[in-house]
């Protein structure tokens, strides 16, 4: 028996010089076996690699996570207009950084807060076949110039990894974009500015999953960065 369960999509675009796009979908399959855990290797581009370090970071280490974001508190401003999940960046004359944001420090206390009461989760492990499937969606959108969820052929993120294995139990996708390392991309997910949901950052911090897929395009100022979680992936099995 299958169960699949298919959440909201957002589609945000905000900003001149730096664009933050991020979107959530989700489903659940139940009554199936566990499947075998895959450990990381050298496919992981090293973008890939330190997204799956922050990843793991943040859900095995939120109360020092939090540190990190709350940095960033007085560089963050509200400006009317900004759309959700996206944010401008520029610099004054005096070098400082002013990171405009539909909430302004309002969000970014609000993910801090979060953090220091969540409980450590165990690191995600990561899957070559979802990683395969995130690539090969980074990849398409890059060319296609698009940003969504739904690939060219009308794919959904759970079937494209299903053309690489078998995922069980729970899936989700996240993506992201315009932002040149792995730590601003986590922390601009974990944040969710603008989106009351915060279906990115549950995605983050689901307690069911354990497998971990990531592909990222090949844009290296302004990567797209797909990731994918879910309870346990059987690799190559159709």
């Amino acid at each position: 028996m299958q169960r699949t369960q298919r959440g909201s999509s957002h589609w945000l675009l905000g900003g001149m010089l730096l664009l933050g796009i991020t979107g959530a979908l989700s489903a659940c399959r139940a009554d199936n076996p566990p499947a075998t855990v895959v450990e990381p290797v050298a496919y992981l581009s090293p973008l890939e690699k330190d997204v799956v370090q922050e990843m793991n970071l943040a859900r095995t280490q939120p109360k020092a996570y939090a540190a990190f974001i709350e940095k960033l508190r007085p560089n963050y401003v509200r400006g009317q207009g900004q759309a959700g999940g996206g944010h401008t960046t520029s610099v004054t004359a005096g070098g400082r950084s002013t990171i405009v944001t539909a909430e302004g420090p309002k969000g970014l206390d609000e993910a801090v807060a979060f953090l220091r009461t969540t409980a450590p989760l165990p690191a995600l492990v990561v899957s070559r076949g979802m990683s395969r499937a995130a690539k090969e969606h980074a990849l398409e959108q890059a060319q296609t110039g698009t940003m969504s969820h739904q690939g060219r052929n009308g794919s959904q993120p759970w079937e494209r990894a299903d053309r690489h294995g078998r995922w069980r139990d729970t899936f989700s996708e996240n993506i992201v974009s315009g932002h040149a390392s792995a730590r601003d991309m986590t922390m601009a997910l974990i944040i969710d500015d603008g989106l009351p949901e915060r279906g990115h950052r549950k995605n983050i911090f689901n307690g069911q999953a354990r497998m971990l897929g990531v592909g990222c395009g090949p844009d290296k100022a302004k990567p797209l960065c797909v990731t994918t979680f879910a309870g346990s992936y059987d690799e190559g099995v159709q």
